[in-house]
């Protein structure tokens, strides 16, 4: 008898422009572009993964970054088994959008998520642009790890963090932890 393959949804939320598509299209393409278009919606794309021998069917919500959207996309979130928060590190504006996001997954939720805050576009960055205590100190508050990173050269690291936050999902020890 065949084994059903286990679902597991991921969104990622943010601001607009910076760099949910992106990502995902990294994770799914293996390939950077520059050219992306706003996302005006919620678009889902799919892929099958194998972890430990079994198969997932995993779900990816590109979530529209807009103010007008913001409780379309947090109801696609609350439904999934991971949220990775995504902000812009050349834009402090995006990190405050996203703190407002956080609060709202959390105010309309009535379940605990595994969630994971990627700060993205360090590549853009000049020498003290950014201040890394801001987004740490935030981040334990909340009880959500984090990492600072840029899409366009940190493919790899984007897919260990998403597999590490499957395995956390699954309730599958990983002894490679990168946060």
């Amino acid at each position: 008898m065949e084994q059903k393959n286990k679902n597991i949804t991921i969104t990622l939320m943010g601001g607009i422009e910076v760099g949910k598509t992106t990502l995902i299209n990294m994770y799914l393409e293996q390939e950077f572009s520059d050219l992306t278009l706003i996302t005006m919606g919620n678009d889902r794309f799919r892929t099958k993964i194998k972890m430990n021998n079994n198969s997932y069917n995993l779900t990816f919500w590109d979530t529209g970054g807009t103010e007008r959207l913001r409780l379309y996309s947090v109801n696609t979130a609350i439904k999934s088994d991971i949220i990775i928060y995504v902000f812009d590190v050349t834009n402090f504006d995006s990190f405050e959008e996203l703190k407002r996001i956080i609060s709202l997954v959390k105010e309309n939720s009535e379940k605990d998520y595994i969630s994971y805050i990627i700060g993205n576009k360090t590549d853009l960055l000049s020498e003290n642009d950014f201040d890394e205590e801001i987004i740490k100190k935030y981040a334990e508050s909340n009880n959500i790890n984090y990492r600072l990173m840029t899409a366009k050269e940190n493919i790899e690291m984007f897919k260990e963090i998403v597999e590490n936050l499957i395995m956390e999902y699954l309730g599958i020890s990983n002894k490679f932890k990168i946060y």
